[in-house]
């Protein structure tokens, strides 16, 4: 009677570990062995966030932040990306002249001392 116990636990514990595994890999979708783009490669990739200029790699080396425009065009694709109604993100020359026609920030009143 216990063996039987046992095998049936065992049966269950190996069908919930199965479950678990196949779920993980259908969660992995987003997986690629070697991800070539068009200005570098990254090696056991996986694409772990998306924002609309860029999406975020995480490979073997670390983690990286890489423009959609340089990744496949089957990728861009799976990820819903359009350059048709894509925004241009301004280029950082650009942004600096942006930024360097704001005024200046008030200046602050000067610090006086106390009990002196």
């Amino acid at each position: 009677m216990d063996t039987k116990t046992l095998n049936v636990f065992e049966m269950k514990a190996m069908l919930i570990f199965l479950a678990g595994v196949t779920l993980n890999a259908s969660a992995q979708t987003n997986f690629y062995a070697v991800l070539v783009c068009k200005n570098a490669s990254y090696t056991n990739a996986s694409i772990i966030r998306t924002n609309p200029p860029y999406v975020i790699v995480d490979y073997t080396n670390g983690a990286a932040r890489v423009a959609i425009t340089n990744l496949p065009q089957s990728i861009q694709d799976s990820i819903g990306y359009d350059p048709a109604t894509a925004r241009p993100t301004p280029v950082a020359g650009q942004q600096r002249q942006q930024d360097t026609n704001m005024p200046p920030p008030p200046l602050l009143p000067p610090l006086i001392p106390i009990g002196n």
